[in-house]
């Protein structure tokens, strides 16, 4: 059922044309960024956008021209978890990770703890209304949102937002506070389903 969801959703993004995902992504950013979550956030997760994803550079840029701390995640594959790592540089700061995503480098000296972190930006494929979340299927965000007591605000365009609750995993899935979409800011519950 989760999965049926996941491919209707991707199919409803991958029909966007690129015009539109980059005119609607300006849009969601720009949202993001006057929201008060954000401008009380000292540090922030952000998520390098892929397979049309909503897209979070003009996030990233303005936050750290705001000497805002940005972090990144950084998949371990090992163990499946994920390593949160400050950037201060797109070009000098990154390279290519896991599952072909921009990643920061391994650098412990710029690890931060999940208690550190004031926001996290979520990606996802699929959403409803209650905050529930459907990804790609690895787990890895589930287990980083687990572990932060941060705000979560997902970022999606508005035909990824469900009128039907989305089927979930108990004790699995984890729900986010908001959802920021193109022409709409959602509260939700932003409990663990």
């Amino acid at each position: 059922m989760k999965s049926a969801a996941r491919e209707k959703a991707l199919a409803t993004r991958r029909g966007l044309p690129l015009e539109e995902r980059v005119r609607l992504s300006e849009i969601i950013q720009n949202s993001v960024l006057n929201l008060e979550e954000y401008r009380e956030a000292e540090i922030i997760i952000c998520y390098m956008p892929i397979k049309n994803e909503v897209d979070t550079l003009q996030i990233i840029k303005t936050a750290l021209e705001e000497k805002k701390r940005i972090a990144l995640p950084r998949v371990n594959r090992k163990t499946g978890s994920i390593e949160i790592y400050e950037i201060e540089n797109l070009d000098e700061d990154l390279e290519e990770g896991s599952f072909g995503i921009r990643e920061p480098k391994r650098n412990e000296s710029r690890r931060l703890k999940y208690s550190d972190i004031d926001l996290v930006l979520v990606p996802g494929v699929a959403f409803d209304c209650h905050g529930s979340r459907i990804g790609y299927g690895g787990g890895h965000y589930d287990w980083l949102l687990k572990r932060t007591n941060a705000t979560k605000i997902a970022l999606a365009y508005e035909v990824q937002i469900s009128c039907e609750d989305l089927p979930c995993e108990p004790h699995h899935d984890v729900c986010v506070d908001k959802i920021v979409t193109e022409t709409r800011v959602i509260k939700c519950g932003g409990e663990v389903k």
